[in-house]
């Protein structure tokens, strides 16, 4: 777990926000299989890099203004009803 956090962050001020910390390690380690999941299937596809397959996905969170694993969610599903 501790890779997910830099060492370089800083301590935290407030107990709010080690909660929110918390929260979003929580939520990164829950989305991450879906995210890989995802790569894998670009990867597969297309031969590309990790890097790449991640940049294709996050390319395409920012051009339709959804999350990152909100994209990969819905390519995995596709793929699953297909």
């Amino acid at each position: 777990m501790a890779a997910l956090v830099p060492e370089s962050a800083p301590p935290h001020e407030s107990l709010d926000d080690c909660e929110d910390e918390v929260k979003d390690l929580r939520a990164a380690l829950e989305t991450r299989p879906v995210i890989d999941q995802a790569k894998g299937m670009l990867i597969a596809e297309h031969g590309c890099s990790p890097d790449e397959a991640f940049e294709m996905i996050s390319h395409a969170s920012q051009r339709e203004n959804r999350k990152v694993r909100d994209v990969a969610k819905a390519m995995v599903n596709k793929a699953q009803r297909d």
